[in-house]
């Protein structure tokens, strides 16, 4: 370096942001259940599936319109946000247990995770 030039400072690389497995999916629209919905259906907690996409991985598993969703992957569901993150950090490929309650009866289904495409 010559007397008098200028340092240039260090240019660094940003670090890419690493790359994980793509977002789950598994084709539904639902709802959080508040407290009015709750007393309609008589089940607090969840979150209620108001749409199965006819040829998404929950319709194949047996989801239905109206099915609330309490447990995912052996986790509890209290909203539509824990349900949502918890899809998305999910691999594609991946065969979950999603519990849900269906009237009065309990059923587990076997959702196996999509890529969302």
């Amino acid at each position: 370096m010559e007397a008098g030039a200028e340092k240039k400072p260090e240019v660094k690389e940003e670090h890419k942001k690493a790359e994980g497995p793509e977002p789950g999916y598994v084709g539904i629209k639902h709802q959080t259940i508040d407290k009015v919905m709750a007393k309609k259906i008589g089940h607090a907690g969840g979150t209620q599936v108001v749409d199965v996409s006819s040829d998404g991985p929950a319709a194949k598993a047996g989801m239905k319109n109206g099915d609330v969703i309490v447990s995912f992957n052996g986790k509890a569901i209290l909203s539509g946000e824990e349900l949502d993150a918890l899809v998305e950090k999910t691999p594609a490929g991946k065969k979950v247990a999603v519990v849900v309650m269906r009237g009065k009866a309990k059923k587990t289904l076997t959702v196996t995770i999509q890529p969302r495409s």
